[in-house]
């Protein structure tokens, strides 16, 4: 029953992990991935195509859990890379 958001979810590896640990139910998931690269359909998970930093996105994740507070964030997140240590540096930063 533990509420789990998968953050930079696709593939969809770290999502089946969760389905499983949590026993989520296919009929109302408990789980949530959210990628902005579509994934395969994970049963026991429900997904969300976009950008984590766009607020209609996040009002999705919150409408997803019923404005319920979750239990778990899981994040595989990384921003592209430019090679400038301080840009990396700030594009990581944003991200938590």
């Amino acid at each position: 029953g533990f509420k789990v958001i998968d953050l930079g979810s696709s593939p969809g590896s770290w999502t089946q992990v969760a389905v499983d640990y949590v026993k989520s139910p296919p009929a109302k998931p408990t789980v949530l991935a959210v990628d902005k690269a579509k994934m395969f359909e994970v049963p026991g998970a429900g997904f969300i195509l976009g950008d984590i930093t766009d607020e209609n996105i996040r009002i999705e994740i919150s409408e997803f859990f019923e404005m319920n507070p979750v239990d778990v964030i899981l994040s595989d997140m990384a921003p592209n890379f430019e090679g400038d240590t301080d840009l990396d540096h700030i594009g990581i930063a944003s991200l938590n």
